[in-house]
């Protein structure tokens, strides 16, 4: 079974919380083994989303990207602010093993703070690129034209 270890912070939007369990776990049915487990993670015990504001638990801990096979970071409000360190030196693990990485929207930011995307392609948000290409110079920031940027093995 794959791991999704999908990391959420205060502001996520609330698409971006339900989306990743919706599209791993549609398959279920159809398969005799379930092929995907997602992990709801956050540094907090709980997060609040974007609007409508509702509170949430959040069910596992920075933990859960210990052995995550794919770790996806959803979008929050203060992604231009660097992560809290907890969280950037569990992303770096991360990324040091081998996890495939996603940023969800804005949240390359995210991953660019760190330092995890330093001398990598990357893209965000069309109207964010200026910003993210000024405050992260070691990104090589590919302009929006496709739906993703894939870079990496």
């Amino acid at each position: 079974m794959s791991v999704i270890a999908v990391l959420v912070a205060d502001g996520v939007p609330g698409h971006q919380l339900t989306t990743p369990g919706m599209v791993f776990t549609a398959v279920t049915p159809v398969l005799p083994q379930v092929p995907y487990e997602v992990r709801i993670c956050s540094s907090a015990e709980s997060v609040t989303t974007g609007e409508p504001r509702l509170d949430l638990t959040t069910p596992w801990g920075l933990d859960a990207l210990t052995d995550a096979d794919t770790v996806l970071v959803t979008g929050h409000d203060a992604f231009r602010e660097p992560p809290p360190p907890e969280v950037a030196a569990a992303l770096r693990a991360c990324a040091k093993r081998g996890c495939r990485m996603a940023a969800i929207g804005t949240e390359t930011f995210t991953l660019a703070a760190t330092g995890i995307l330093d001398g990598r392609r990357a893209t965000t948000a069309w109207p964010n690129l200026p910003e993210l290409a000024a405050l992260h110079p070691r990104v090589e920031i590919v302009p929006m034209g496709t739906p993703s940027v894939e870079d990496g093995p």
